[in-house]
């Protein structure tokens, strides 16, 4: 007999993804839909799951990712997938798959390299078009880098851009969204983005707003200049016309906690005003970036593998050594290596500066850059420096969503190298189990808002992030009285606990956190895109 139904979700527990009360009902899907929603008395299916006790959710949407390139080398995006993850967005902080320079190409060879992979794309559509030909085990949308798009039109110069340099930035903004990207990123703390100042920004973000796109920030200050950071990111968006989504909000340092108080105040104070603005956050205490980024701005120029080679010249490493020198010593403690490059190097990984700086018998500033010239500047590092207080305080707000600012891992090959941040395999079941069921700090049913139909409304999509009848059938099923990250700083590469299973577009695709080999996952192109 034939049956309308792929899969039958019997008696769960169902959570809408809008905020409101969960219901105990059953759920069908067919195809890449959910197909019914309530009673399916007399339904036939293919697959009937009792779900008793568990609960039924939208899959989770990850709105900073950092997978990209990656998802070529490991489409099944496995740390993402198993941990709820159906949508992710990449192209963060800046720094996205195209428009293709010469550094980001170098980056991502880099990591392609590994695999035996070659970097085969010239634009952020190639790129895309690429992703859709072979596979992903998750849906990805992208954004467009502003660091890609200045390094285009003027190299990696410290300097304002010219007239002439930000029309070059808006028509290659204008290409991307065209192409599919769903709006701009910046990282105003990394090269080559560092060097430009609002009103660039905002002339880079016109093209962006009137596409309906919208405007992500890695502001320029998460520690002292947090409000002054803050406020240039509303003047863009209010200079541009342009939605504003204040990336992994957070104040870093312990002379600055409390400062996410005030900082949430002047989103609200935007928003009363008329404008669009909204935030992520990822629910830990420490931060993870490059090892680089604690040189001076004049140091960086040009990126990971060009800053390790300038620090080859004795007379630049004793002056980038000396500044470093003024960082308070306990800073040294708080930061550890999470990754390198070589095998020769592979002893520092999870150790802090302090104690691989002791290892070297250097200073812990001469540590760090011995470090980034053994390692061509490919080192990833953690650094714990937010309080538990701001976390809270910022997962409370109803504007603020939730994005991992990670890239996929995998429990075996390259992507389970190293002690990357937990937030890799942990973030969504920590919102669940720590914040939720542990701590108490929001509800299941807002919670579940902020992982689905939060960051589905920012991105646009009307049919995802949400369980209706009609909708797509990106799903999770876990046990709220079980679900728990199990990733750590020393032992990060630990898959969630009660996810009992993952649907993209109607097909699973993990099952008791195993994946099951299904490649459903689809490229979503923004507002601006034009086929052809």
């Amino acid at each position: 007999m034939a049956c309308d139904l792929t899969f039958l979700f019997r008696g769960a527990t169902v959570y809408d993804g809008a905020g409101t009360p969960p219901v105990v009902a059953d759920a069908g899907v067919a195809g890449d839909r959910i197909a019914l929603v309530g009673d399916a008395e007399g339904a036939c299916a293919y697959e009937v799951l009792d779900c008793a006790g568990l609960a039924l959710a939208p899959g989770f949407i990850d709105l900073h990712g950092h997978s990209d390139h990656l998802l070529l080398a490991a489409p099944h995006a496995e740390s993402k997938v198993l941990q709820g993850v159906t949508t992710e967005v990449g192209g963060n902080c800046g720094d996205s798959p195209g428009p293709m320079v010469e550094t980001v190409r170098a980056e991502a060879q880099a990591a392609l390299a590994e695999f035996d992979m070659k970097v085969a794309w010239e634009t952020l559509g190639e790129f895309l078009d690429l992703l859709e030909q072979r596979g992903i085990g998750l849906n990805f949308a992208c954004l467009a880098g502003h660091g890609n798009l200045r390094a285009a039109a003027m190299g990696y110069r410290r300097r304002p851009a010219s007239p002439a340099e930000i029309r070059t930035m808006q028509e290659l903004v204008t290409a991307a969204m065209r192409q599919g990207a769903c709006g701009l990123s910046s990282g105003l703390i990394y090269p080559p983005g560092i060097a430009a100042d609002a009103a660039e920004l905002a002339a880079v973000c016109r093209p962006v707003a009137e596409m309906g796109g919208f405007y992500a920030t890695h502001v320029r200050s998460e520690g002292a200049r947090l409000l002054e950071a803050v406020e240039e990111a509303l003047e863009v968006g209010r200079r541009a016309g342009c939605a504003v989504q204040l990336s992994h909000h957070k104040v870093c340092g312990e002379a600055n906690w409390g400062l996410v108080e005030r900082s949430l105040e002047r989103l609200d104070a935007a928003c009363a005003d008329g404008m669009e603005v909204t935030a992520d956050q990822y629910p830990y205490t420490a931060t993870a970036t490059a090892l680089y980024v604690l040189l001076p701005e004049w140091a960086q120029e040009g990126g990971a593998e060009p800053t390790a080679n300038r620090l080859q010249d004795e007379q630049v490493r004793r002056r980038a050594a000396a500044e470093l020198k003024g960082r308070p010593r306990q800073d040294w403690e708080r930061i550890r290596v999470s990754q390198v490059m070589s095998e020769e190097c592979r002893w520092a990984e999870g150790l802090t500066m302090a104690e691989v700086a002791r290892r070297l018998k250097l200073s812990a500033a001469e540590a760090v850059i011995e470090l980034l010239v053994r390692e061509r500047g490919h080192v990833a590092m953690v650094r714990f420096a937010m309080s538990e207080q701001d976390v809270e305080r910022v997962l409370r707000h109803p504007a603020v969503m939730v994005g991992s600012d990670a890239a996929a891992r995998a429990t075996s090959g390259p992507l389970a190298r190293g002690k990357p941040h937990p937030r890799a395999f942990g973030t969504f079941p920590r919102v669940l189990g720590h914040y939720v069921r542990e701590r108490k700090t929001i509800g299941l049913s807002e919670a579940i808002r902020k992982l689905t139909s939060l960051p589905a409304r920012r991105l646009g999509l009307e049919d995802r992030g949400i369980i209706r009848r009609g909708a797509y059938a990106d799903l999770v099923l876990f046990d709220p009285d079980r679900i728990a990250d199990r990733a750590t700083y020393d032992d990060p590469i630990q898959p969630p606990a009660g996810i009992r299973g993952v649907w993209v577009n109607g097909r699973a695709v993990a099952r008791d956190g195993e994946l099951t080999g299904a490649l459903p996952g689809r490229v979503l192109r923004g507002p601006g895109f034009v086929r052809g």
